[in-house]
């Protein structure tokens, strides 16, 4: 089984409203899907954790013909939830059936950065994945950010990680290069590895930032590079 994360990248013709309005507005710096209940016909439900202004986003929905129904509640200064029940556009409902296909589960969250972009991660095995690829529209731009192997034993901190960054944290551990006091080195990290200092040290440089952002749950900032 494969893990995939993706960036889309919206035009102006096939970004979603209120993506839109957030990457246009100063005071809002990205949101992520947290929980979706797709629903049956053309209305699903969503709860989206968003960094911005709570008042003007109800204004932002109220004006909303689509939205249907919605709840705002606070979690912290300059970040809040939101249960929204919609009618999803139809150009956004297009992409988002590519991860409907047979063979394939996104994975939660799904982050809308104020590029337009969005990153997300789904779960496959051979053509399913090539299936979902392919029917993403034209319009958007894709890119696979990186591909790995999911076998369900990494904790949600560690999900995401490379292969080499996954050695490289198994070497630092085997090292003590976590121990404290340290016992080890990026040194020895780097002979483990067969690799220069410079790269051990950027490989765990890399796996810490990406295990550090999932296990303070900050989903609206953007994927790692």
């Amino acid at each position: 089984m494969k893990r995939i994360d993706l960036r889309i990248v919206h035009t102006e013709e096939t970004i979603h409203p209120v993506h839109d309005f957030e990457a246009r507005h100063e005071d809002f710096h990205g949101s992520a899907l947290v929980e979706w209940n797709p629903g049956r016909g053309d209305v699903a439900t969503f709860v989206l954790r968003v960094a911005g202004d709570p008042d003007v986003y109800r204004e932002v929905l109220e004006e909303r013909e689509a939205t249907r129904s919605f709840t705002v509640a606070p979690v912290e200064e300059g970040l809040f939830s939101c249960l929204l029940t919609e009618r999803p556009p139809e150009r956004d409902r297009t992409y988002l059936n590519a991860f409907g296909v047979e063979g394939v589960v996104v994975r939660l969250p799904v982050r809308y950065n104020t590029d337009r972009s969005v990153d997300l991660t789904f779960l496959g095995a051979g053509p399913a994945i090539e299936d979902s690829l392919a029917a993403v529209p034209d319009a958007v731009s894709t890119e696979v950010r990186a591909v790995t192997e999911y076998d369900g034993r990494a904790g949600a901190s560690a999900e995401g990680l490379t292969e080499r960054q996954r050695e490289a944290v198994e070497a630092a551990l085997a090292v003590g290069y976590y121990d404290s006091p340290r016992g080890g080195t990026v040194g020895e990290v780097a002979t483990r590895l067969d690799v220069a200092t410079s790269t051990a040290a950027e490989h765990l440089r890399k796996a810490e930032r990406r295990t550090m952002r999932k296990a303070t749950d900050v989903p609206w900032r953007p994927i790692d590079e």
